[in-house]
């Protein structure tokens, strides 16, 4: 019991070092994507056309729908729906980014950090997400964290808050926009 203890304590230089090494590949991955992606004026006009579209959706939850509205039967969820297909069609490049990145750094993070416990979680994961946290890790706490996990999700919050501090955050998340396509459907129906 006492071996098992020694092999799940901390170490927080490794913890800082996945810190600072997410934050700076998040935001890195982010800029790369504002120089090829974000500043053409294709996504420009596009993401400004997106953010219109949804203060129109917005305001169609509190303004009835005009006589104009309903004879043309395009209803604001659909063309905010269809704005935001369009600008995802601009995103491809920047998920071809992330995917490159992320396959050319995951195996180094694994690698330089394997079998070491970066973080204790504050609570005691479910056996699905455990397998995330908790892979290669000697010991069996179940709250020890991997360098990966960590990795992996510290690096999607650097390349949220960085996109947020560029203004490219589109106002639809995917929770948001799979309401949407529900609520298209619905509509399409009556």
């Amino acid at each position: 019991m006492d071996n098992d203890s020694f092999v799940s304590t901390v170490n927080k230089r490794d913890t800082l070092l996945v810190l600072l090494f997410a934050i700076a590949i998040g935001v890195f991955n982010e800029l790369t994507s504002y120089f090829f992606i974000y500043r053409k004026e294709s996504f420009r006009k596009g993401f400004e056309e997106l953010c219109d579209a949804y203060e129109v959706y917005v305001l169609s939850k509190v303004i009835p729908k005009t006589k104009a509205q309903i004879q043309s039967g395009d209803t604001p969820a659909k063309i905010l729906l269809d704005k935001s297909k369009k600008l995802k069609s601009n995103k491809t490049t920047a998920s071809i980014i992330t995917g490159i990145l992320l396959m050319g750094l995951m195996p180094a993070i694994m690698s330089m950090f394997e079998y070491s416990v970066v973080a204790k979680l504050p609570f005691r994961p479910i056996p699905l997400i455990s397998m995330f946290t908790h892979s290669k890790v000697l010991g069996n706490d179940p709250t020890d964290c991997t360098a990966t996990s960590l990795y992996a999700i510290v690096s999607m919050i650097a390349r949220h808050y960085t996109k947020v501090f560029l203004g490219c955050e589109s106002p639809l998340n995917p929770f948001n926009e799979s309401v949407l396509n529900e609520q298209v459907k619905k509509e399409s129906k009556l």
